[in-house]
């Protein structure tokens, strides 16, 4: 029912447009600003985005050089400062020590159910030991 109602719709609009030029005209017109609109919501909310994105931006900044001029005029706050970089530095090298612990496991076990697995990971261990060595020996 909507179906045929909007196709006679269609035609009606259609035989419209041929005897008209001038509702021809208010059609187009119409559709070329529906368009134009649709472009113009578009580009005021990438717009929008950008300058949200832009405050944001500006606020870290901001937020960043206030802690630093915080930090270099008192001493709480310079310790403040450097015990947080040191606590980042050693949670940054947990984390690579507990993956690299997880690697060694996994690495271990493959070693223990294959023969090949445990030749490649023996030559592994072999070749970091070397490289230690030969570390040690150009200091």
């Amino acid at each position: 029912q909507y179906r045929s109602a909007a196709r006679l719709f269609g035609q009606a609009l259609w035989r419209l447009a041929r005897k008209s030029a001038s509702a021809a005209f208010l059609w187009w017109r119409r559709s070329t600003a529906i368009a134009r609109d649709a472009e113009a919501q578009r580009l005021r909310l990438i717009e929008a985005e950008q300058a949200a994105t832009t405050a944001k931006q500006r606020a870290a900044i901001a937020l960043e050089r206030v802690t630093r001029r915080w930090a270099r005029t008192c001493v709480d706050g310079s310790f403040e400062w450097w015990h947080r970089c040191a606590a980042y530095a050693r949670a940054s090298e947990a984390a690579k020590y507990r993956a690299t612990l997880q690697l060694q496991r996994s690495f271990s076990r493959w070693a223990q159910k294959s023969a090949a697995g445990a030749f490649l990971w023996w030559r592994r261990v072999v070749a970091s030991q070397k490289a230690l060595e030969s570390e040690r020996l150009a200091k």
